[in-house]
C-alpha cells in the first residue's frame, strides 16, 4: 500500500498511446463495473474506447494503492451529477479526480479535503481566445484581452484548466457556470480566488495548480481544498507500461510550474 496522503496532493498521470490497445483490453478489461463497461460499449471510435479503458484502469489501479483492494473489486457511488466516490467499509476518507484528455491521463489523490484534476490539450488560438470571451468572468476576459493572441490562449487554456477543476471539485461541473466566478489575474504567483460564486465556498478555502505536460501541448490543473494559510505540496507520479511501472517526480509546492 501508499502511504495515505494527509497532508498533499499525489497525481498520477500516464501517457495513453504508450499502452498497447489489445494488450490492455486483455489486461483490464474486467476490472471495470457494468457501468463502466457500458459506458466503454457506448463510444464509437477505438481511439476513445482505449483512452476510456486506461484512464479508468489507471484510476482503479492507483485506488487499490491506498486502500489495499484489488482494482477490480473497487466499488464506487455516483453523486445525483456524476461525480464518483469510492465505497469501501472501514477505509479512511480519501478524495480523488479522474481526467483525460487526447493522449493523457490523470489521477488525483489526497486525504485533505474535496479535490479536482483537469486536463485539457491545447486548441488552436483563435479557439481559445473564443471561448475564453464567452465563459470568462468580465474581469478575466479584460485582462486576456490585453495580451497578443499567442500569449492570451495561452492565458485562456491555464484559465480553462483551472475553472474546469474547481467545477469538479465542489462536484457541481458545469451546474456552476465558470463566468460566475474569477481568478485573480493581476498578481503574479499561484492563482487564487477572487470570488467562488458560491455562498458556502470561500475563496481562502481552496488552492491551485496548472502546469504543462508535453503531451500534445496538454495543461494539467488542479483544485484542492485546503486549510487555511496552509500550503499543500503535490507528489506527481508518471505510470509507464508494462506493469504499472511507477517512477516518482520531484515535489513541487501548488502552483508552482513543473514540466511533466
Amino acid at each position: 500500500m501508499v502511504e495515505f496522503p494527509t497532508d498533499r496532493v499525489d497525481l498520477w498521470i500516464t501517457a495513453v498511446d504508450a499502452w498497447g490497445v489489445e494488450s490492455s483490453r486483455s489486461a483490464f478489461g474486467d476490472w471495470l463495473d457494468d457501468r463502466e463497461r457500458a459506458r466503454h460499449a457506448r463510444l464509437l471510435f477505438e481511439r476513445h474506447q482505449h483512452l476510456f479503458l486506461i484512464s479508468h484502469a489507471m484510476l482503479r489501479r492507483v485506488l487499490s494503492l491506498y486502500v489495499g483492494v484489488e482494482p477490480a473489486q473497487l466499488r464506487f457511488s455516483i453523486s445525483p451529477l456524476g461525480k464518483p466516490e469510492l465505497v469501501v467499509p472501514h477505509s479512511p476518507s480519501l478524495h480523488f479526480n479522474l481526467s483525460q484528455t487526447k493522449g493523457l491521463a490523470a489521477v488525483g489523490v489526497t486525504g485533505m479535503g474535496r479535490l479536482g484534476v483537469d486536463v485539457e490539450s491545447g486548441k488552436p488560438p483563435e479557439t481559445m481566445i473564443r471561448l475564453g470571451r464567452r465563459f470568462f468572468a468580465p474581469s478575466e476576459v479584460a485582462v486576456m484581452e490585453r495580451f497578443p493572441p499567442g500569449p492570451a490562449a495561452a492565458l485562456a487554456l491555464e484559465l480553462w484548466s483551472l475553472k474546469e477543476a474547481f467545477m469538479k471539485a465542489v462536484g457541481l461541473g458545469m451546474e456552476l457556470p465558470p463566468s460566475r466566478f474569477a481568478f485573480d489575474l493581476e498578481n503574479v504567483g499561484p492563482r487564487r480566488l477572487l470570488t467562488t460564486g458560491l455562498e458556502d465556498e470561500l475563496p481562502a478555502a481552496w488552492q491551485f495548480a496548472a502546469f504543462p505536460a508535453e503531451i500534445h501541448a496538454s495543461r494539467i490543473a488542479l483544485a484542492v481544498e485546503r486549510a487555511q494559510g496552509r500550503s499543500t505540496p503535490v507528489r506527481i507520479f508518471h505510470v509507464d507500461p508494462p506493469q504499472w511501472s511507477i517512477s516518482a517526480l520531484p515535489t513541487i509546492a501548488t502552483g508552482e510550474p513543473w514540466n511533466l
